[in-house]
């Protein structure tokens, strides 16, 4: 009896802390609940300032130059090539009486005149091109007669005199080969690629090209997307270390692996200087350039980031004290644009994540 008096009574103890543990653990929690600190207040947006200044909107492209071949000449008599006197690689400019380069020891020469060189000329000659013969000797101070484009005693007297100058072999006749008739001269030339010292030449060898009085350059873009140019735009172009202008042209071709060339215009005519010995005559070589896409233009800079759309997909911007503001954006270059409708000097906010 006395056994189950105290299990009655074990199990009431027991039951009786069970509960007075779990009140306790209700409470403390409830008071817990109550002391908590409440949530932080949201933070302000962050500020920006509107400032005046300028954007532009330029990006590299890549410009080749080559040069224009005009005319080309040709050795009207075979032989030898023993020196040249005409760089090769680049251009040079020649004159007339200009050696150009001997053959078999002989120098060839240029000498201004629109009818090519096609016979020897000598005594009993006469004609066209005998008179581009007179003129040149005539403006050299060698001959002092009319230039009537016949060969008498006053133009072999001064055939002999330009030759002994000059360290030509005397001789009655100027064999065919020994003028090169150029129409305009001064004229830019560039050297053919076989013109070396020790080339054997046949008659009809190509000896020089007349080249434009200065390179073309271009615009090269790349296969693949790629944003177009329009024509008009500015290109500045750096060759060597002279910085060159151009406009985009309104020609474009595209080659058939979708590589797009667009010529371009010089701001100014060109004027070769040291730059164009720079630029390689035997082929297209490319140089860097910076096109002006849009600008410069000056205005209230403001981030991209603080523009907001409207229902009617208006733009604005928030001011600090939380007015909206409808702008026009004039110029947007990356993450900067020139906007009309907001002051020099404004404070505005700058959109919160999941902001509108």
């Amino acid at each position: 009896m006395r056994i189950r008096v105290w299990s009655v009574l074990r199990i009431v103890v027991v039951t009786v802390v069970i509960v007075a543990v779990g009140a306790a653990a209700w409470l403390a929690g409830d008071r817990a609940a109550d002391t908590a600190p409440p949530p932080p207040p949201a933070a302000a947006p962050p500020l920006v300032t509107a400032t005046t200044g300028v954007l532009v909107d330029q990006g590299p492209v890549q410009v080749v130059a080559r040069w224009r071949r005009t005319s080309t000449y040709q050795s009207r008599r075979a032989g030898t090539v023993t020196k040249v006197m005409l760089p090769t690689g680049t251009t040079s400019t020649i004159g007339a009486g200009s050696a150009l380069f001997e053959l078999d020891t002989a120098p060839v020469i240029a000498m201004r005149g629109e009818v090519p060189a096609y016979r020897d000329l000598g005594p009993g000659a006469d004609g066209p091109d005998l008179a581009q013969l007179q003129q040149f000797l005539l403006d050299a101070g060698y001959f002092t007669g009319a230039v009537d484009g016949k060969w008498g005693p006053v133009t072999s007297a001064a055939v002999t005199r330009w030759q002994d100058a000059s360290g030509i072999a005397r001789s009655t006749t100027l064999p065919l080969g020994t003028v090169v008739f150029v129409p305009d001269l001064p004229s830019l030339v560039t050297a053919a690629p076989d013109l070396v010292r020790g080339a054997v030449l046949a008659d009809g060898a190509p000896i020089f090209d007349e080249v434009a009085a200065a390179p073309s350059f271009a615009v090269r873009l790349p296969p693949g997307p790629s944003e177009g140019l329009g024509p008009g735009l500015s290109v500045v172009v750096t060759v060597s270390t002279t910085a060159l202008d151009f406009t985009t042209s309104d020609k474009q071709t595209t080659d058939d692996d979708g590589t797009t060339t667009i010529p371009l215009d010089p701001a100014a005519p060109l004027t070769c200087a040291r730059w164009c010995d720079a630029v390689p005559t035997d082929d297209t070589s490319a140089w860097p350039g910076v096109v002006t896409r849009a600008g410069p233009a000056e205005g209230v800079v403001v981030p991209v980031g603080a523009l907001r759309s409207g229902t009617g997909e208006e733009l604005f911007v928030v001011l600090a004290d939380g007015s909206n503001v409808p702008v026009d954006v004039r110029l947007q270059v990356g993450a900067s644009a020139i906007v009309s409708g907001v002051d020099d000097g404004a404070e505005i906010e700058l959109p919160t994540p999941g902001a509108g």
